[in-house]
């Protein structure tokens, strides 16, 4: 799995994959990776709580499982 994040313009500016991953020393001048740190941490805060949609509660299936 790979992660991107782009500017608004749709270049890339940050990924990360299994292997390594893609940035410049630069950004550290500037907010820019401060910028994808909160990017990222309002992205995994959805994440966490779509996946909340998906625990077993009570042994009550839930969305997405299967009916068996």
């Amino acid at each position: 799995m790979e992660v991107q994040v782009r500017n608004v313009q749709g270049e890339l500016i940050w990924a990360r994959n299994a292997v390594g991953g893609v940035t410049s020393s630069a950004y550290g001048l500037d907010s820019t990776l401060k910028d994808i740190k909160a990017a990222l941490d309002t992205a995994l805060e959805q994440c966490v709580g779509e996946l909340a949609l998906f625990e077993d509660v009570d042994g009550i299936p839930v969305a997405g499982s299967p009916s068996t």
